[in-house]
């Protein structure tokens, strides 16, 4: 029993680990590009109450967790494009939700809105959002 369950273990680690090859693609596409402030990169967004602070979240999460400077990324940049999934644990999602819920008592899997963001401008909005329907 205890091989099986180390070996499922070992796995589910093996799947969910960062691509490295991903990583430096990613990391290659965004030192190529100006930093920019949350309200600057709020600004490609348009004008929406509590955006800078989510932007902000987002920038703070994905340094802290995976030392990637999400500040250099855009509002229009799709997730599939940054391969999120490959360049970090593939249940980044996991560790996301935990620290904005831990940050703003906010369970984001609460709202199925989160898990369908598709560009990093969607996702912004989206914790904007959440944000002002509990304040």
């Amino acid at each position: 029993m205890i091989r099986w369950v180390s070996a499922l273990n070992y796995a589910i680690t093996f799947h969910q680990a960062p691509d490295p090859t991903a990583r430096e693609r990613l990391i290659s596409l965004l030192d190529g590009r100006e930093k920019l402030s949350a309200s600057q990169w709020v600004a490609e967004i348009g004008n929406v109450a509590l955006l800078e602070e989510a932007a902000e979240f987002v920038f703070s999460f994905f340094m802290s967790m995976y030392n990637i400077d999400m500040a250099r990324s855009r509002p229009a940049d799709p997730f599939d494009d940054l391969e999120l999934r490959k360049a970090m644990w593939s249940d980044w999602e996991l560790d996301f939700a935990e620290a904005f819920k831990d940050q703003h008592g906010i369970d984001l899997f609460g709202s199925k809105a989160f898990l369908k963001c598709k560009t990093m401008g969607e996702l912004v909005h989206t914790l904007a959002q959440e944000l002002a329907r509990v304040r």
